[in-house]
């Protein structure tokens, strides 16, 4: 019995030594996997901030291109507008230069006209000054006649001759004649 009691003694020697080295071994790898564990999490914890940095200067980045977008659209539409405003204002400097452009026709001829028509008129101004002293002409022979007949010697004088000379209005007459035949 004391060989069993011997054995029994080391049998619970090894058994405690056994579990002495089964509870070291199993604290270093204990130790040895929340070390590991550690560092995975101190290293995901670092990819994390550095992923959370990145996604918010993306989100900084995208906030900014959104407000340029909008401002882009606000100067496009504006820009839109201004040309829409310098269209209509071209269209309506085309229609006032095809007006002017109408009038100076219409003009030009009705001023051939007038012209025209003001030396039609200074024609018959001229040929009604000629008509005028011709009337003053006969009239004036007419009452030489009529004053021959009622005079007493009326017979020589009817036989006689009267040179006229020209009048002044009659000599201004005809350098404007003159004048006009030199021009024409």
């Amino acid at each position: 019995k004391m060989e069993d009691a011997r054995m029994a003694s080391k049998l619970e020697n090894v058994l405690l030594e056994y579990n002495d080295m089964l509870t070291r071994t199993l604290e270093t790898q204990r130790l040895y996997y929340e070390g590991k564990m550690n560092q995975m999490v101190e290293s995901w914890d670092g990819e994390r901030e550095e992923i959370k940095k990145k996604v918010d200067a993306s989100d900084e980045e995208a906030e900014k291109q959104q407000k340029e977008v909008a401002r882009l659209g606000k100067e496009k539409k504006a820009d839109e507008k201004k040309n829409a405003l310098l269209s209509n204002k071209l269209q309506q400097a085309w229609k006032d230069v095809e007006f002017h452009k109408n009038m100076n026709e219409s003009l030009s001829s009705n001023q051939a006209a007038l012209q025209g028509s003001i030396a039609a008129a200074k024609d018959k101004d001229a040929q009604i000054l000629d008509l005028e002293e011709q009337v003053r002409d006969l009239m004036f022979f007419l009452e030489a006649q009529k004053t021959i007949e009622d005079s007493a010697d009326g017979e020589d004088l009817r036989d006689g001759q009267v040179v006229v000379e020209q009048s002044p209005l009659a000599k201004a007459k005809a350098r404007r004649d003159a004048k006009a035949r030199r021009s024409t």
